[in-house]
């Protein structure tokens, strides 16, 4: 009878999460417009750069060969300690009509690295349009066409949305699809263009398109200053202002690598888990235990019990082969390796690893390790 009882339960919630992942993805395909202007409001492409040697070349570059024809290029050089600075002051001098090099000041008390290096470059901008981006992404060269087609075409003051994710080890393959439970199992986004709730905005920091007049007015990067999940915190303050944040597909005009192997795929990612749920270690330790339940035992339960001849687990095993296939839509959505959905169990145990480093890190008071600083 438990067994049942736990079966249906398992079933309703992966038939849920099934439901939410597919209109999310029907709404943010068929919503995402193509390209179709060149010229228009100035764009000033804002990029963050902290020893990023590896990266920042390729990311300038990219920017330097577009189809719009009114932007400019600014990156701040937040106190790198690699050659980031050298090869910045190199791409400058050779663009020097289109390219800005700031030097970032020292990090400011109460503020985290990346939000203070976002509001230095916002002050410096001059464009209508803020496109804000990560030193390791690589952009078509439609991309700030893009940004300006569907903020223009949508009236909207915000636009972000799932880039192309270069998984390039097993580690990373097995860590960062975690991120699109965003979209799969947590927020509704095709309602959030229909209404007032801040629970369905959602952002991806590696490229976000602002309207600077509404962004300023909604008090900017002063209102998230302490964040580490900066671009949901925006995106929520921007809904909360009552401007209008939308959330499609960018995967056509930009890729990233977000992190390089198994071990900085965990430490990049459990810094954002606490401060997600704002650093509410209840409603953390909540969340690990319907991991474990919801999430993590139904498979091997099921398989376990099935072999032991309690033919009453196959609706256990129903609702696994429901996260399956939740997982198979979402590898092909995202263009992602196949074999992810076969292995999601394990992507289920890395998201509870993440959650119980970033609660125990929250209630200790440690902090998280990144490029060099320790953010809360």
């Amino acid at each position: 009878m438990i067994v049942t009882v736990y079966g249906c339960a398992v079933i309703i919630v992966a038939l849920y999460f099934f439901i939410l992942n597919l209109l999310n993805s029907i709404w943010i395909r068929n919503h995402t417009q193509k390209t179709y202007t060149v010229s228009g409001p100035k764009v000033s492409v804002l990029i963050p750069a902290r020893n990023e040697e590896k990266n920042i070349e390729a990311c300038v570059v990219s920017f330097l060969r577009q189809s719009y024809q009114n932007y400019e290029i600014i990156v701040l050089d937040d106190n790198s300690e690699d050659a980031t600075g050298q090869i910045l002051e190199r791409l400058q001098k050779e663009n020097p009509s289109i390219l800005r090099i700031i030097k970032g000041k020292p990090l400011k008390t109460g503020w985290n690295g990346k939000p203070y290096a976002m509001h230095q470059l916002t002050d410096a901008a001059q464009g209508e349009i803020f496109l804000c981006t990560d030193a390791d992404t690589v952009h078509s060269k439609d991309s700030v066409a893009w940004a300006v087609t569907q903020l223009e075409y949508f009236h909207a003051d915000m636009i972000s949305g799932y880039v192309n994710e270069k998984l390039e080890t097993f580690g990373e393959c097995m860590t960062v699809p975690v991120m699109f439970l965003l979209t799969s199992l947590v927020l509704p986004i095709f309602i959030s263009r229909h209404t007032k709730s801040v629970a369905t905005a959602a952002a991806i920091g590696q490229f976000i398109v602002l309207r600077a007049s509404s962004f300023k007015e909604a008090g900017g990067y002063g209102i998230i200053r302490n964040k580490t999940s900066e671009d949901i915190y925006m995106a929520r303050n921007m809904k909360r202002k009552h401007f209008l944040p939308l959330f499609l597909d960018a995967k056509t005009v930009v890729s990233c690598r977000m992190y390089e192997g198994y071990k900085q795929s965990l430490k990049g990612l459990s810094k954002n888990i606490a401060d997600f749920f704002g650093n509410n270690l209840f409603a953390v330790a909540l969340i690990a235990v319907a991991a474990i339940i919801g999430l993590l035992l139904p498979l091997p339960l099921s398989i376990v019990l099935l072999c032991l001849g309690y033919m009453n687990a196959l609706w256990l095993f129903i609702g696994a082969l429901l996260y399956f296939a939740t997982w198979l839509a979402v590898c092909i959505d995202r263009k992602l390796p196949i074999y992810i959905a076969f292995l999601y169990p394990v992507l289920f145990y890395n998201l509870l690893v993440l959650i119980i480093s970033s609660g125990i890190r929250t209630h200790k008071k440690k902090g998280f390790e990144w490029k060099g600083r320790i953010v809360s």
